[in-house]
């Protein structure tokens, strides 16, 4: 218990949305941990070890959440192709198992997986770990001095992420490997753009945010804001499964994680997110109706501006606050190292991740 009720709001306000358990005999908060709940919680057993077994069973959860999401991935579009093909001659099922649709079921079924992908195997997560969206997510109103330079910082890691992706791309085809990606439909109608643009970007800005920056990053918070930032933006990456996009997703997830956290705001991500992708559908569209020396110019002219605002953003926020971009943890009962050391090797996660690796390594094809 504690000795007075200011110790206790203390604790409330750095854990937002994680409020204690019912006051009890023996609840405890630990630094690190969390609440502890009864006097025979962890006897025998000191704070460091209570914690990494919690991360253990953290990372467990997370890896079972990617499994689930790759297992529905492909068993929702088997089954929602076979159900339109039932209902609708827009799908139709080849002999060699080949499905063909026309643009807007294209675009339709692929937003029906990706949520179904995504939002339940993350609501099991946010079930074990009793996480409250109402209560839990950052709902910090969103400021305009905070949103427009790191609007500029996070195009820019975008396009160092781009850049990233060209040079794993140049090294693979060195050794004569290419990674290929599934070929999306020419879009001729406005309905089928309106579908593609809402399940490529504004769709995942949503969901993606109060996934990854919220039922993720959140709990894991109580083990330190730079651990949870960090396994977040790892889980963030996973989820594309894609090996030339991973360092780009990783650092993106990186940022929209410590912007979270010190904004105070889902909605500032979410609209981060959503600029983020809007631009890179823009410049796709773009790069189908002109010219590729028309599209270069463009292309090579906006993300110079792009990272020269980013640049500045950077110098303008840190003129504001020297210590903006540092996360400052509370005295932890383990380093930081040890906590994703411990993370990084639990079993559940590291089948996760043969997988994700498994599944990035058969995109690739010998040249």
């Amino acid at each position: 218990m504690y000795s007075d009720g200011s110790e206790r709001d203390c604790a409330q306000q750095t854990f937002e949305g994680f409020p204690p358990p019912e006051e009890g005999e023996g609840y405890s908060y630990s630094a690190g941990f969390g609440y502890l709940g009864g006097p025979q919680e962890g006897k025998g057993r000191g704070k460091s070890e209570l914690q990494i077994q919690e991360i253990h069973r953290q990372a467990n959860i997370l890896g079972f959440a990617i499994l689930l999401s790759i297992f529905l991935s492909n068993a929702s579009f088997f089954l929602l192709t076979r159900l339109f093909a039932l209902l609708s001659s827009g799908v139709v099922i080849m002999k060699n198992g080949q499905v063909l649709t026309n643009q807007f079921l294209h675009y339709f079924i692929r937003l029906l997986v990706y949520l179904a992908q995504i939002v339940i195997p993350y609501w099991v997560v946010s079930c074990l770990n009793g996480f409250r969206l109402k209560k839990g997510l950052p709902r910090g109103p969103v400021k305009g001095r905070i949103l427009v330079p790191c609007t500029f910082i996070l195009l820019a890691i975008g396009i160092v992420g781009i850049a990233s992706a060209n040079v794993l791309g140049g090294l693979a085809s060195q050794l004569n490997i290419r990674f290929v990606s599934s070929a999306e439909p020419a879009i001729t109608s406005a309905p089928a753009y309106l579908l593609y643009f809402l399940s490529l970007s504004a769709v995942p800005a949503v969901v993606e945010e109060v996934v990854f920056r919220g039922v993720v990053l959140q709990p894991l918070r109580r083990f330190g804001d730079r651990f949870a930032v960090v396994v977040s933006a790892i889980v963030f990456a996973m989820a594309h499964q894609s090996f030339v996009k991973a360092p780009n997703m990783f650092f993106v997830g990186l940022f929209l994680g410590y912007v979270a956290i010190k904004s105070g705001s889902i909605l500032t991500t979410v609209v981060l997110h959503f600029v983020n992708n809007a631009l890179s559908l823009v410049l796709a569209t773009l790069q189908t109706a002109v010219s590729a020396s028309t599209y270069a110019l463009v292309q090579n002219s906006l993300f110079a501006l792009l990272l020269l605002l980013g640049v500045f953003s950077v110098a303008y926020l840190s003129r504001q606050d020297s210590a903006i971009f540092a996360i400052e943890d509370y005295e932890d009962t383990n380093t930081l190292t040890t906590k994703m050391v411990a993370f990084i090797g639990s079993g559940g996660f590291v089948i996760s991740l043969c997988m994700v690796a498994f599944l990035m390594a058969s995109q690739a094809r010998i040249l």
